[in-house]
């Protein structure tokens, strides 16, 4: 799952996210690691099952493998002494939400004022080597709605990034919790979510072009306070540099996942990936394999296989402009839906342009496809849904240090599930001030 100084603040945090963030976990969280789209964290929990996890990973940060490597902007600091350094950012919003519960039949309108403040705290040790650092950051996010006061709440938002290099060896450990709320369907209270994830990457050079690639992960969740899921797993890759500038991989995963109520899987997943720098400014990453999975438990479900698939490019345009796409597919347990698996598939893409030093803009959109099957009862469909989502932000900096903004995010769930379909708009202005 991930605050900078300029303009384009808000698609850095996004190329931060992408290229360094290792730990998996819910949407909402990606989302509000990065202040710049903060506001848009807790509109979609329900629009799709977007069980995010590390699928592709394309930070490829030792010697050789730089090439792989699109570098995070610098942290821009509020505050630096020696190796120390602190970001201290806070946005504030305010909107009209003409479908807070996201729910066509019981359509009920708001206007909604947020209020993001975002600490950034980073040591890097100036005698360890080059890469070696810890992370620590935390953003709450205060919501306060005009005519739903029992919807008010404040949502939390924190992790850790520990990093070290010894010698041909590079370790890194994620940690990721979030805490939020979004409207309760009967309208009287609020809906929680709880998510905690750990993950540890390790790399060791082998010498030559080959490497040995790893990531082992946990994590934990509590979805409206119905669903309870645990998962671990790994996996191992074996990676050869063909060419300074592309590279492949083959290996091999295993994934462990408890939901309760509902299924217990084991997924088996062999894999191959592939990394391409085919210029400074275009980088693409691909990763397919297989999904078996076997339900614990049940004797009469049968195995589950699918294909593991997941993709990005990302192309620097120009000084003014970068685009991204990404593609991903993949079966997981429901969190909402008792004992039935989500096959999923995904597509989104992004656009940031900076029209001059002053104005800028970004767009940003989500395209899925989710069919439901129950394992356990062999019925081979249980429902299925779409969803697509596209935001619009188009941005002034007032300052170096301010920046204002008018956003527009619309949300859409085509449904023959439980869930309800429902269409959602949300127009701001957002102030955002970089101390």
């Amino acid at each position: 799952m991930i605050v900078n100084a300029s303009s384009d603040s808000s698609w850095e945090s996004l190329r931060v996210e992408t290229f360094s963030r290792k730990a998996a976990c819910l949407a909402p969280l990606l989302a509000l690691a990065s202040i710049g789209h903060a506001q848009t964290a807790p509109l979609g929990t329900r629009l799709g099952e977007q069980v995010e996890t590390t699928l592709t990973d394309a930070a490829y940060q030792q010697r050789r493998w730089d090439a792989f490597r699109l570098p995070p902007p610098p942290m821009r600091p509020s505050w630096s002494a020696g190796d120390f350094s602190a970001q201290i950012t806070a946005a504030a919003q305010v909107s009209y939400d003409d479908n807070i519960l996201q729910d066509n039949q019981q359509r009920i309108e708001s206007v909604r004022s947020d209020l993001y403040p975002s600490l950034r705290f980073r040591w890097d040790p100036s005698t360890a080597p080059s890469g070696t650092g810890v992370e620590v950051f935390y953003t709450p996010q205060l919501e306060w709605f005009a005519q739903y006061s029992q919807f008010n709440t404040i949502n939390h938002y924190a992790g850790a990034n520990l990093a070290g290099v010894f010698g041909r060896t590079t370790g890194e450990l994620h940690y990721q919790s979030a805490f939020y709320n979004e409207p309760d369907i009967l309208q009287t209270s609020r809906n929680q979510t709880h998510t905690e994830t750990v993950t540890l990457d390790v790399t060791h050079e082998l010498g030559g072009k080959t490497r040995l690639s790893s990531e082992f992960e946990v994590g934990y969740g509590d979805i409206f306070s119905e669903t309870r899921y645990e998962e671990s797993g790994g996996r191992l890759l074996l990676e050869y540099q063909v060419r300074e500038r592309l590279a492949l991989g083959v290996g091999y995963g295993l994934r462990y996942v408890d939901t309760q109520p509902g299924l217990r899987l084991l997924f088996n997943e062999p894999q191959a990936d592939l990394l391409w720098a085919y210029t400074d400014r275009l980088h693409v990453s691909l990763r397919v394999g297989a999904q078996i999975g076997t339900v614990d438990g049940s004797a009469s479900a049968g195995t589950q296989t699918g294909p593991l698939v997941a993709s990005s490019l990302f192309y620097t345009a120009s000084d003014k402009t970068i685009l991204r796409l990404e593609f991903s597919h993949q079966q997981w347990p429901s969190y909402y839906a008792a004992s039935q698996l989500n096959d999923i598939t995904r597509v989104s893409a992004g656009m940031h342009h900076r029209f001059s030093e002053r104005v800028f803009a970004d767009l940003d959109a989500d395209l899925g496809y989710n069919s439901q099957n129950s394992p356990v009862t062999s019925t081979a469909s249980a429902g299925n849904y779409s969803f697509w989502a596209v935001e619009c932000v188009i941005g002034y900096a007032l300052t170096p240090h301010m920046d204002c903004s008018f956003t527009y995010h619309h949300l859409e769930r085509t449904s023959n599930l439980d869930t309800p379909s429902f269409d959602r708009n949300i127009v701001g202005a957002r102030i955002t001030y970089r101390f």
